[in-house]
């Protein structure tokens, strides 16, 4: 899944197999323009076939996924703060 084609993520947060990419788009609200971030919550995993490997991703999690999405999650909440205040 990827949002604003073309363009570079704000972010990209990683505990182990479990990524958030935190994307930057330009809304137009009420006849103003608003900087809203998105977030995506991926889990990448890696499958052979025909002898090659090849990188996939989902975003079903199990409950052994759950404590480093949420790791994740806090620390993209913590970053985004940051910038908030730069």
């Amino acid at each position: 899944m990827s949002e604003n084609k073309g363009n570079k993520p704000l972010m990209k947060i990683r505990n182990g197999q479990i990524t958030a990419t935190v994307w930057e788009n330009l809304k137009t609200i009420n006849d103003k323009d608003v900087l809203m971030q998105s977030v995506v919550l991926e889990k990448s995993y890696k499958i052979e076939a025909d002898g090659n490997e090849e990188w996939k991703s989902t975003n079903n999690f199990s409950k052994a996924d759950i404590s480093k999405a949420i790791a994740v999650l806090q620390r993209v909440e913590q970053e985004l703060n940051v910038q908030k205040y730069d």
